[in-house]
C-alpha cells in the first residue's frame, strides 16, 4: 500500500520523520538514507542529518541555492509512504527474517527510480516562447526512513520516502518539483513497489497470494492464517470501526479516518520491550514464524521458487511460458500480433510477461480509445 500527502518545513517536519520509530535520533538516522540522482548532485549520501534535512525542507539546498517560494507559500516536499501487508511484517519482524527488510528496501528504490525517470517534473521559462513549460528533468532529492511499528505500537515495515520540492532543470538551475504526475500516477506508484516487493518476497522462497483486498497489487505471505493477522492490526479494526459509524469507505475518507483515530505518539517502550509485547502476542495465538522461515531459506538454497515449480516436468521453453501463463489464467495463441516474438523465441518468464502485457493492452483498448503507457502499467 503507498499513500502520499505533504510534508510540512522545518525543524519539527525533521524531527517528527527521524524519531517517529520510537527510536533514539541516533537510531532512526541509522534507519534513514539519502536517495536520487538530485540528491548525488547535492553531494546529499547515506543517513540523512536532521539539520540539513530541515534545511533542505525549507528550500535551502547544500550548494546555497534557495527554491523560491510564490508568494512566500514555500512547499517542502511530499511524502510517500510505503506499508508493507501485515503478513510481509510479522515474517520480517518477528521472524528476524533481515532478508525481508532489505527486499523492501530495494522494492522502494526501484520505485523511486522509476518516478524519478518518468514522473519528476518541473516548469521551466521558455524565452522563445516567452512562457513556463513543464520539463521532465529526471532527478529527485529523496530522503527515505524505515520504520517498524504503526501508532498502537504493532509491527508495520514501513518506509516513508519524503520527496524533496528540488529538482534540477536543463538551464542548470534547481527548480520546484511539479507534483501534477505524482499525484495523478499514485496508484500506478504502489502497484510498481507491490511487483517490485513480491517478487523479491518469491525469490526469497516464501509463498505469496494476492491479498484479501488486493488494490493496486497487494499481497500476503501464504501460511499466516487471518486470526494472526487480526491479532495485530487493531490499527486497521479502529479505522474500520470509524469508517462503518458513517457509512463511509473511499480512499479519501480512510485517510481522514486514520488522522482522526491515530493514537498520540508513545516512545516509552523500547524495541526490545516492543519484542516482548509482540511475542507474548504471538505466544497467545498460536503463530510460530520460525517453520515459515526456515522453509523459505530452504526453497531459496535450491532455488525453488513459484515460477520454477511451474515449469517442472514441462518439456520445451515454449510449453513452460504457456504453464506460466496457465497459472495467470491466461490463454494466448502463438502468433499473437501483439507479440511479435514467437513462441519458443523468449524465455518461458519473459514470454509470460510479453502475452500479460498483450493482454492488458487488448483490455484497454477494447474500453479506451486511447491510453498512455503508465495506463499499460497499472
Amino acid at each position: 500500500m503507498m499513500s502520499m500527502s505533504a510534508v510540512g518545513g522545518g525543524s519539527a517536519a525533521a524531527n517528527y520523520y527521524s524519531s517517529d520509530n520510537y527510536y533514539t535520533l541516533e537510531q532512526a538516522n541509522e534507519t534513514s538514507e539519502w536517495v536520487g540522482k538530485g540528491a548525488e548532485e547535492l553531494g546529499l549520501k547515506g543517513p540523512v542529518d536532521e539539520q540539513v534535512f530541515a534545511a533542505i525542507l525549507d528550500g535551502k539546498l547544500p550548494n546555497g541555492d534557495v527554491i523560491e517560494a510564490p508568494n512566500g507559500a514555500h512547499r517542502a516536499g511530499v511524502d510517500l509512504t510505503f506499508s508493507a501487508s501485515k503478513t510481509v511484517s510479522l515474517l520480517a519482524l518477528l521472524g528476524d527474517d533481515k532478508r525481508i527488510e532489505a527486499a523492501m528496501k530495494e522494492s522502494v528504490e526501484v520505485t523511486l527510480a522509476w518516478a524519478e525517470e518518468n514522473l519528476i517534473e518541473a516548469r521551466v521559462w521558455n524565452k522563445e516562447e516567452s512562457r513556463q513549460e513543464k520539463e521532465k528533468t529526471g532527478n529527485l532529492v529523496a530522503a527515505t526512513f524505515a520504520h517498524d511499528v504503526n501508532r498502537n505500537g504493532e509491527p508495520q515495515l514501513h518506509i516513508h520516502a519524503v520527496v524533496i520540492n528540488a529538482t534540477k532543470a536543463s538551464d542548470g538551475k534547481w527548480h520546484a518539483v511539479h507534483n501534477d504526475q505524482l499525484y495523478k500516477h499514485q496508484h500506478l506508484l504502489g502497484a510498481i513497489q507491490n511487483a517490485e516487493l513480491r517478487s523479491r518476497i518469491e525469490a526469497l522462497g516464501y509463498e505469496t497470494a494476492p491479498a484479501k483486498n488486493p488494490v493496486d497489487g497487494a499481497f500476503e505471505i501464504a501460511g499466516v492464517n487471518r486470526q494472526v493477522v487480526e491479532a495485530y492490526s487493531t490499527r486497521s479494526a479502529q479505522i474500520k470501526e470509524h469508517l462503518a459509524a458513517d457509512g463511509r469507505s473511499s480512499p479519501r475518507e480512510r485517510e481522514l479516518a486514520a488522522l482522526a483515530t491515530r493514537q498520540a505518539k508513545e516512545p516509552a517502550l523500547s524495541p526490545d520491550e516492543r519484542k516482548v509485547a509482540w511475542n507474548a502476542t504471538a505466544e497467545c495465538v498460536g503463530f510460530d514464524p520460525a517453520p515459515l522461515v526456515a522453509a523459505s531459506l530452504a526453497r531459496e538454497a535450491s532455488r525453488d521458487t513459484v515460477w520454477s515449480r511451474l515449469s517442472n516436468g514441462v518439456r520445451g521453453v515454449g510449453a513452460q511460458g504457456m504453464a506460466m501463463l496457465s497459472a495467470m489464467r491466461l490463454t494466448p495463441a502463438d502468433g499473437d500480433e501483439l507479440v511479435p516474438e514467437r513462441m519458443g523465441r523468449l524465455a518461458p518468464k519473459e514470454f509470460a510477461a510479453a502475452q500479460a502485457v498483450a493482454s492488458a493492452a487488448r483490455e484497454l483498448g477494447e474500453n479506451e480509445a486511447a491510453y498512455s503507457r503508465n495506463d499499460l502499467l497499472l
